[in-house]
């Protein structure tokens, strides 16, 4: 049984030995070399061609495939089986999708706000179910100039006031950055005031839904203290648990003048309380 050469191996050139050194061909030599390639070099000419109309075929095809994809996956979603549920089975999947073990933040990745940007049917569902909004974690760094602090605070009552008359469960951080270098030489008193210009109109914002808090936790820097007491009201008389922290910076000493959440609130349905340094 006779055997063919491999096409285009290499190793069968009488210059196979050649390759790979710097051997420099002479005039006669170089010109069989070229007569060598001749046909390699057509062959690799009709492979390209060859190639490049298989891949406008394959191109062709996936716009094809594309285009039916989306046609079926379109009209797929009307049969999804979701569609078909009423609005209040929806509304208690979705208050389901609430964090677990923490209050919800205002964060476009998790619930609520998630599920306000699925859809228009779910957007309203969402908006229009109150127990979605009944908790929040709020926290404002101090260092927010004075636009940024008034979006913060528009976008807190907002969600507050979605909650309709539901009890409501807040955690307030208030939690400043260190003090610049420029800002180091005021007394207690000096940063106590600036920090309160930031903060007061936020704390009375949220004031308002006073009756309304069943459960807070509060954490907030020595230099807030006071501010703080001003806005909270004598009486909260919904609250059944509050947390307090107070936050203070390196070597920092409590002034005498500070005056503690303790003493100001009247909770007649407190249970429990917790207070750490």
């Amino acid at each position: 049984m006779s055997t063919s050469t491999p096409l285009w191996d290499i190793s069968c050139s009488p210059f196979a030995s050649f390759l790979n050194t710097n051997y420099f061909p002479s005039s006669a030599e170089s010109a069989e070399l070229e007569a060598l390639l001749t046909e390699p070099e057509r062959a690799l000419s009709r492979i390209k061609l060859e190639i490049s109309q298989a891949q406008a075929i394959i191109d062709r095809l996936t716009e094809q495939k594309n285009r039916v994809e989306t046609f079926i996956r379109s009209y797929r979603a009307l049969l999804s089986p979701i569609r078909r549920l009423p609005a209040e089975t929806l509304a208690e999947i979705f208050t389901r999708c609430l964090p677990e073990g923490r209050r919800p933040v205002r964060t476009l990745k998790d619930a609520p706000l998630l599920l306000t940007r699925v859809s228009k049917e779910w957007r309203r569902i969402s908006l229009s179910t109150p127990e979605l909004w009944r908790a929040l974690h709020i926290f404002v760094p101090l260092l927010l100039d004075a636009p940024a602090i008034g979006l913060r605070e528009q976008g807190t009552e907002l969600w507050l006031t979605r909650a309709g008359s539901l009890p409501l469960s807040i955690a307030l951080v208030l939690s400043p950055l260190p003090f610049p270098a420029s800002h180091q030489s005021l007394s207690f008193e000096e940063k106590s005031l600036q920090s309160s210009k930031k903060i007061s109109p936020f704390l009375t914002m949220l004031m308002r839904f006073s009756t309304q808090i069943t459960d807070l936790t509060l954490s907030f820097d020595a230099t807030v203290s006071n501010c703080f007491m001003d806005a909270v009201p004598a009486l909260l008389p919904a609250l059944h648990s509050l947390s307090v922290g107070l936050a203070l910076g390196p070597s920092e000493i409590i002034p005498r003048t500070i005056r503690t959440p303790i003493s100001n609130i009247y909770c007649p349905k407190r249970h429990p309380f917790d207070i750490w340094p």
